[in-house]
């Protein structure tokens, strides 16, 4: 009988490797740029805290559409913590 192979500790599963929601991001990247904040796309999906930074500061912001993109941006990543990029 033969061994199985081993699999490698840097292997991904497929939820690992799942689309991130760019439509949404992007749309919260551009709502943000019309506050006048900048935001680094590829940092938000691997930054954690410079993604909760962002996040909160959609949230003090009077405009309701970047608000309700901001809370849609969380939920995905509330619901698939693993659509952030890995390093």
């Amino acid at each position: 009988m033969k061994p199985k192979p081993v699999v490698p500790v840097t292997s991904h599963s497929a939820l690992d490797m799942a689309p991130l929601p760019l439509f949404a991001m992007a749309r919260f990247r551009r709502l943000m740029s019309v506050q006048g904040w900048p935001v680094d796309l590829p940092r938000l999906c691997s930054d954690q805290a410079y993604m909760h930074e962002c996040l909160a500061r959609a949230h003090t912001c009077g405009e309701e559409q970047l608000r309700r993109v901001a809370l849609l941006v969380f939920a995905d990543y509330v619901t698939h913590p693993a659509l952030t990029l890995k390093h």
